[in-house]
């Protein structure tokens, strides 16, 4: 017997690329629509050395993804609301 959908999980990710074009961190986002004021935010540095020669581009990078991902939670909070 199907008991009803508890939570809907929204997993977000995005990846800092370097000027070749290869993955220097992976950026990951977890939240939840019933619990949308908790969220879990990281980053997975992938390749070290490339990291460290573009560590400027890479936190930019990270920034811009959190910014997208604070404006995903402020959807759902507001969606709470209403």
């Amino acid at each position: 017997m199907a008991r009803g959908i508890k939570d809907i999980r929204y997993e977000i990710t995005d990846f800092s690329l370097s000027e070749r074009g290869d993955p220097m961190c992976k950026f990951y986002a977890i939240l939840h629509k019933n619990t949308p004021k908790e969220m879990e935010i990281g980053r997975n540095i992938m390749d070290t050395e490339l990291y460290k020669e573009n560590r400027e581009t890479a936190i930019n990078d990270q920034a811009s993804f959190e910014n997208e991902v604070f404006a995903f939670q402020d959807q759902l909070l507001n969606q709470e609301e209403n």
